[in-house]
């Protein structure tokens, strides 16, 4: 069943805003839907079926170019395809190619003329460029040998790119690799958007690395400041941050800072599985997501089912930003700040609206939709205030604001 036939349930606390909140929600059920948040009000607007087929295992990942008004969409069956958005919600079919298999994360890169993609399946990393009109062209494929592999047999018997992400002054790519416990590091030709390798980031062996955030104290960033990179690992379900530097001979350079389990001391459950990482708007607090912990108990996302369900959880943190001269070894550390519900199971992606007082959770194993309240000055977490239900599993859910 597509979003269209989602079930809008009750809002559990008054939520008011002045205009029309959209969002973009990705599910392998086969479908991207646009979504509307208004008021006490969350709409389904559009479904779009041309992002790749339920059967094939995709949507999963949706990059909003907002200054050309195009979405990307990756399916995991070897896609990448370019929508024109609409203020009606609409989406309307721009260009496809093949690619790689597994795509799962793309960032753009290079003033925007570029995007690139990390293939989880495919053991590959590929580039595109794009254009204003959204029509998109094959750049380059790297591909990477098991000989890179981790330790767990299940997991990591071959190198899997997991997300792509831009370093601070747009200089550098980096893909955390879930196979290889690698964090390949990048540079690229500003005329032609070729990329060139640098010594990657080790981390323990068997932590499988998949996602990652770059914060400092001040920004936006210059060089100079303080930067640091939080990696979160799926299997260790840890959270490793290093101070980050950038060299004279080139690449990235990373110092281990801080190790702490993505439950903040609490015990972590031998079924947990971390997922994403996020840094909120105001830059003051760090958002983990945990899958498989069931350490809530909410309301069933359906409306007509009274009966409660297990919640997985989301860990706010706020990194320490105290001035260099008084502390300069406390820049960075993570100070736990909560446990909070996720409104559903498999939180497998979730951001921020612009103003960071809401955050929406794409679950895939309960599929659904959750908008969470959030206090900004405590940067913890508080009630779901919509919950929509019925989209297949959700991959990926995005703002456009």
């Amino acid at each position: 069943m597509g979003l269209g036939a989602l079930v809008i349930a009750d809002l559990v606390l008054a939520f008011s805003r002045a205009s029309a909140s959209t969002l973009y929600v990705a599910s392998y059920g086969g479908t991207v839907s646009t979504l509307s948040l208004s008021g006490n009000a969350l709409v389904s607007k559009s479904v779009n079926t041309h992002c790749g087929s339920a059967s094939n295992h995709a949507p999963t990942w949706l990059k909003l170019d907002k200054t050309n008004k195009v979405l990307y969409c990756l399916g995991e069956d070897r896609l990448i395809n370019s929508f024109k958005t609409s203020v009606d919600g609409a989406l309307s079919f721009i260009d496809q190619k093949a690619t790689i298999k597994g795509p799962v994360s793309s960032i753009f890169f290079n003033d925007n003329v570029a995007i690139a993609l990390a293939h989880y399946d495919g053991s590959s990393i590929s580039t595109w460029s794009k254009s204003p009109s959204g029509t998109i062209a094959p750049i380059q494929n790297i591909t990477f040998t098991p000989a890179t592999s981790g330790l767990n047999p299940d997991r990591q018997a071959a190198p899997h790119e997991h997300e792509a992400i831009l370093d601070p002054i747009s200089h550098f790519l980096l893909f955390p690799d879930l196979g290889a416990d690698l964090v390949r590091v990048f540079s690229f030709n500003l005329s032609t958007s070729l990329l060139s390798a640098h010594d990657p980031l080790k981390a323990a062996l068997g932590s499988s690395l998949r996602h990652a955030v770059f914060w400092s104290p001040e920004t936006p960033y210059t060089q100079g400041i303080p930067l640091f990179f939080f990696l979160i690992a799926e299997l260790s379900n840890a959270i490793t941050s290093y101070s980050v530097t950038y060299p004279k001979s080139g690449g990235l350079a990373f110092t281990e800072v801080q190790k702490v389990t993505t439950f903040g001391g609490k015990p972590v459950p031998s079924t947990a599985a971390a997922a994403g990482i996020v840094v909120s708007p105001d830059n003051k607090f760090i958002l983990n997501s945990n899958r498989m912990d069931y350490s809530f108990i909410t309301a069933s996302p359906d409306p007509t089912n009274s009966t409660e369900i297990a919640s997985n959880s989301i860990a706010v943190w706020k990194p320490n930003a105290i001035g260099i001269l008084e502390f300069p070894n406390a820049i960075g550390i993570l100070e736990f700040v909560q446990l909070a519900l996720a409104g559903g199971t498999g939180p497998r992606y979730f951001s921020f609206n612009a103003a960071g007082d809401i955050v929406s959770v794409g679950l895939q194993l309960s599929e659904n939709v959750a908008i969470i309240k959030r206090d900004v000055k405590t940067g913890k977490l508080g009630d779901i205030v919509a919950n929509l239900a019925g989209g297949g599993a959700i991959t990926n859910v995005i703002w456009d604001q």
